[in-house]
């Protein structure tokens, strides 16, 4: 589990809008994961199947052509796949009798919802997606997930100041913001940890693209001068608006990704320029809405450098 919740759904009808959405709400309000769902069918071959990658698998016990799913289940333990799977039919005692001979190895970790009321169902299933969630709720698997969100973001936001210098031809500005404004708070920056000389100066050289000439920065400097970018374009009206600012970034994002790359794994909370945040329930879920809110900013960016 990342930002999204994976699940697998057997199902030989067209399962209900009302009840994706339903889940997908659930998801999204509790716990600020968006929701994926795959659909397969009775008729459907599990070869080649990752079945790890599911977080839920929920099966419907009467499927076609005389396929049930305690079968598929059997086949799912078979390739050495332990997640967790939801039952639920219009048959429970069928379901029951061919579950009650399965090995008690197999069985582990299946659950059976109730398909007659609706509010019984959604309150098992919600039940389990919580155990699930919870599971996955160490500071270990938090960190992973900031890191590996971050690094993507370090990716997009280096292509997105390619592509937008190119397609509004933005390169005597952005050279032009280089050499003042980025070069004057590195040489601030670095006097401030080193000694000062009288009569000194100091400049900074950067390594730069061969095919863009946009210079390697650190991840704060390329967030800035993407905000740089598109103040520019606002500015300059080719844009109507801009969703990045580089200081809620900074705030959300950057030091957040520092605190935790310099965490211990047997830590309760990181320290975020100097105020100690406990990792909690909620914690998790507001970091999984941060991401997930850059993720979506990210996207329309790279619609308007397309």
């Amino acid at each position: 589990m990342n930002l999204t919740f994976q699940i697998l759904w057997f199902e030989d009808q067209t399962i209900p809008t009302a009840r994706k959405n339903k889940i997908q709400t659930h998801l999204k309000d509790k716990f600020g994961l968006s929701f994926v769902f795959t659909q397969m069918k009775g008729n459907e071959e599990l070869k080649g199947e990752d079945f790890n990658r599911y977080d839920l698998i929920l099966m419907d016990y009467s499927l076609c052509q005389n396929h049930t799913g305690v079968q598929k289940f059997k086949l799912i333990r078979e390739k050495h796949s332990y997640v967790d799977v939801a039952f639920y039919s219009t048959t429970k005692d069928d379901l029951l009798d061919d579950l009650s001979n399965l090995d008690f190895e197999i069985i582990e970790g299946a659950y059976l919802l109730d398909l007659d009321n609706d509010n019984l169902f959604y309150d098992k299933l919600f039940a389990i997606i919580a155990k699930i969630v919870k599971r996955s709720e160490s500071i270990e698997n938090l960190r992973g997930i900031v890191l590996n969100q971050t690094a993507d973001f370090d990716k997009n936001i280096s292509d997105l100041i390619k592509k937008l210098v190119e397609k509004f031809s933005l390169k005597k500005d952005i050279n032009t913001y280089i050499e003042s404004d980025l070069q004057k708070n590195l040489v601030k920056s670095f006097c401030k940890k080193t000694i000062n000389f009288d009569n000194a100066s100091c400049k900074f050289t950067f390594c730069t693209d061969k095919n863009s000439s946009i210079p390697y920065l650190d991840s704060s400097n390329s967030a800035k001068l993407l905000n740089t970018i598109l103040y520019l374009l606002v500015e300059n009206k080719q844009i109507s608006k801009k969703d990045f600012s580089y200081t809620d970034y900074l705030n959300e994002i950057i030091h957040y990704r520092n605190a935790f790359a310099h965490t211990c794994c047997d830590n309760n909370s990181i320290t975020v320029k100097n105020n100690t945040i406990k990792i909690t329930d909620e914690l998790h879920k507001c970091i999984r809405e941060i991401l997930f809110k850059y993720k979506v900013i990210f996207d329309e960016l790279n619609k308007i450098a397309c």
